[in-house]
């Protein structure tokens, strides 16, 4: 018997003294925290048999589907090992020239050397007779993804008697399908709760009297955080005009075993401390959102906002210390991007947008530190952009698309190196010149046969 039959041989045996000690003891076998690649475990503080972890994964990753939460067997081993893997950019709509007509096509974008990613997903269905624009895209679980939101046409009238109104709406496209669907109106809430303000039985509650439920809404932030999909902010408008919102929406889907199906969305309240339109925001974890300047108003009228505001939701922040107040950035914007920055202490960079009306979009770029609650000024982009978005995948930070202000839209995408603090425009493009268009990132393992490969210096 050699050394290593000796070793497994010793191992048998101390696993089964560990178990009958168990046995004999009436104890239980308790799982250890799991470890994960890129990412990190959500788990509750004891570990014993049927208890459940969830993933976090590091910024520039996403949860595999199916690998996104394991549960503790018997044994005091997972069911499974969770994952976390470069996700892939899919990008609709949008400002595409200068008619100013709009685009409903999509683009699904890898920016790491790949095979079999190219895939076609169909063009959005018009909203109302309109092409969306500064609309919001989320990937949502089972492989979707939600167009929401956007400038778009008066909803015909639903009768003789009612008057043509705007009304915000959601599609949703499906992997099993291939095709968009009508999902959801996220200005107005379950179907039971329409019913009663229509015949007024209810006229009197908050909910009735909601004065954005008859609205479009536009140039707002949407973000996923826990499993749970949110709509935050933006411009809300009628024919009697357009104002930024501090309101905010998170999206309720249920299935009745298959009988009876309703997605509605629920109003949240008191979530942001100030209206916002134009502005970005970055997932801290999963357990909220850095949201940072935009678009809003005060007593004097239209402001660029500055400010930050953290907003908590889902499953908390770890282990990170918490801001009672997060700093201003260095200069007020609007219609820029921003997104978290991988590797090292929690960090989120910012690029681009403007400051007022009438200026030209800017190149500037801060990044902010968690740890020291402070802004850092950047190399700026090679390009001014407003209306793009920045992304972070596996290792690497893009920016993408936008305009310069000047009815110029953009196809050109620039990378973010973190190491060396440089910006170099890279030779990929858009399929078409894009600004204001939707965005969100989804899983390179939902299409069949996509496969990153991945530097091996990453």
């Amino acid at each position: 018997m050699g050394d290593s039959d000796r070793i497994a041989a010793l191992e048998k045996r101390m696993e089964a003294l560990e178990l009958l000690c168990i046995a004999r003891s009436g104890m239980e076998r308790h799982c250890l925290v799991p470890s994960v690649l890129n990412g990190e475990a959500h788990c509750p503080e004891k570990l014993p048999p049927g208890s459940k972890c969830s993933v976090v994964c590091n910024p520039g990753y996403i949860a595999t589907p199916g690998k996104h939460t394991t549960t503790c067997k018997k044994d005091g081993f997972w069911t499974l090992d969770m994952e976390c893997e470069i996700p892939l950019v899919i990008v609709s709509g949008g400002m595409i020239d200068q008619s100013k007509d709009g685009d409903s096509s999509v683009e699904v974008l890898s920016l790491y050397p790949s095979k079999g990613c190219d895939r076609q997903i169909p063009d959005m269905p018009l909203a109302d007779g309109s092409h969306r624009t500064l609309h919001n895209l989320i990937y949502l679980p089972h492989d979707r993804i939600l167009a929401c939101n956007g400038l778009t046409n008066k909803q015909k009238a639903g009768d003789r008697w009612d008057k043509p109104k705007y009304k915000a709406s959601c599609d949703v496209w499906a992997l099993k399908t291939n095709a968009w669907k009508h999902h959801s109106y996220p200005n107005q809430g379950s179907s039971g709760e329409e019913s009663l303000c229509s015949y007024g039985k209810d006229s009197s509650s908050y909910y009735c009297n909601h004065p954005e439920r008859e609205k479009g809404r536009y140039a707002s932030v949407a973000w996923n955080v826990a499993g749970q999909a949110f709509l935050l902010g933006g411009m809300v408008y009628d024919d009697s005009g357009h104002d930024p919102t501090k309101s905010g929406r998170s999206l309720y889907e249920s299935d009745m075993g298959g009988r009876y199906v309703e997605n509605y969305w629920s109003n949240n309240r008191k979530v942001m401390d100030r209206q916002r339109a134009f502005f970005c925001a970055a997932k801290v974890k999963e357990g909220g959102a850095l949201m940072m300047g935009g678009l809003g108003k005060n007593k004097n009228g239209t402001v660029v906002e500055k400010s930050v505001q953290f907003v908590s939701k889902g499953w908390g922040i770890g282990g990170m210390s918490q801001l009672s107040n997060v700093s201003d950035m260095s200069i007020q914007r609007s219609g820029h991007g921003c997104t978290a920055i991988p590797g090292g202490e929690f960090s989120v960079l910012v690029t681009g947008g403007t400051q007022g009306f009438g200026q030209g979009a800017m190149a500037d770029a801060e990044m902010f530190s968690w740890n020291s609650n402070s802004w850092t000024n950047v190399t700026s982009m090679r390009v001014g952009r407003f209306g793009h978005a920045v992304v972070a995948l596996g290792e690497r930070v893009f920016a993408i698309g936008g305009d310069d202000r000047n009815q110029n839209n953009m196809d050109t995408i620039e990378e973010y190196d973190v190491r060396r603090n440089t910006w170099n425009i890279i030779k990929q493009k858009l399929k078409k010149p894009r600004s204001n268009f939707g965005f969100t990132l989804v899983p390179h393992s939902i299409f069949d046969g996509c496969t990153i490969e991945k530097p091996l210096n990453e």
